[in-house]
């Protein structure tokens, strides 16, 4: 489970953030509108685009990408299945892995292949997802509010 989220799901989601979708790139990068920043942020998706050539998934179309997302994802929820965790009934550090990704998939790429299926064909990821958050972020809605906080 880990080698495929960490060598295979989590690219598919840095090609969706940097390559198709520039617009989702962290808002804090991007809330200083001056020409150094937009410079730098093209260096960045130069580079990031680079990486995921070497790595093998810059190398295929955004269909194809997008193939090995849903099935990245389709493998995800059939090992889950029913489970409250990944390995059973408490979670694991692959549950920490595994939480840390697909979090980014539904709460920070919206409109994405990978959100669109954890809310529709892939339910169980997004129960999942919403039990891993309960569970160690009860003040999830709070940091997010506080993060997003203009400072006076």
């Amino acid at each position: 489970v880990l080698r495929m989220v960490e060598e295979s799901t989590y690219w598919t989601g840095v090609h969706r953030r940097w390559i198709e979708t520039p617009e989702a790139i962290p808002e804090s990068l991007t809330e200083t509108p001056s020409l150094f920043m937009r410079l730098l942020l093209r260096v960045m998706r130069r580079k990031v685009a680079h990486q995921l050539h070497a790595q093998g998934t810059g190398r295929h179309s955004v269909e194809k990408i997008n193939e090995i997302a849903e099935s990245d994802l389709r493998a995800l929820s059939n090992i889950l299945g029913g489970n409250l965790y990944f390995l059973g009934e408490k979670p694991s550090s692959v549950d920490a892995a595994v939480f840390g990704l697909l979090s980014v998939f539904l709460w920070q790429l919206p409109g994405s292949v990978q959100e669109t299926l954890m809310k529709t064909d892939m339910v169980n990821l997004q129960v999942y997802c919403l039990r891993m958050r309960r569970l160690y972020w009860k003040d999830w809605e709070q940091l997010k509010v506080k993060k997003h906080a203009k400072p006076t």
